[in-house]
């Protein structure tokens, strides 16, 4: 969640530095592109601590902030907002939040008109996310809202521990994930 906030904060920049500009076409191109350089200067400000701080390499765990604390002992909303993310995930993220400020910006600010294609386009981008993020999202889940889901104490083997079954999404290098 808070790699969430930061991509939405770096995505507002983002949006108008991207898009602000338009509204002054007859400013010299030179100073929109200063103008808009400067202020994409906070989009990094929130985008690189947003990546470095969502982003779990193949070596750790993608559902809490520290690989070694014990997912049991932390709550729903620990891991919710210490989620940490792959690299696919963290673009398709970012990709569904651009549309979001894209969308706010051009209603609020240039008032054009959006296309029912240009929707059916931004929603095949939302369901992108929903194809990623859905093994996160049922891991995520407090395990009493599991329906069915023994706890791993009684699912464990000594050949394969519980930890290893989770499905951790598009990241595959991670022993236990769906191919």
């Amino acid at each position: 969640m808070l790699t969430v906030v930061l991509l939405i904060c770096s995505n507002t920049f983002m949006t108008i530095a991207w898009y602000g500009h338009l509204k002054f076409k007859t400013a010299p191109v030179f100073a929109a592109i200063l103008i808009s350089w400067s202020i994409a200067f906070f989009e990094y400000c929130f985008q690189v601590p947003a990546n470095r701080y969502g982003y779990a390499d193949s070596h750790e765990g993608v559902s809490v902030a520290d690989p070694n604390a014990d997912p049991a002992s932390t709550s729903w909303w620990q891991r919710v907002w210490n989620a940490k993310f792959s690299s696919p995930q963290l673009k398709i993220i970012q990709e569904a939040i651009t549309i979001t400020a894209f969308v706010l910006f051009n209603a609020l600010y240039l008032k054009d008109a959006i296309r029912l294609t240009d929707w059916g386009a931004f929603m095949l981008i939302f369901l992108a996310v929903v194809v990623m993020m859905a093994p996160r999202w049922a891991e995520a889940k407090p395990p009493e809202l599991h329906a069915g889901v023994s706890p791993p104490s009684q699912t464990s083997s000594p050949q394969q521990p519980a930890d290893v079954a989770i499905d951790h999404g598009a990241n595959s290098s991670r022993p236990g994930d769906s191919r």
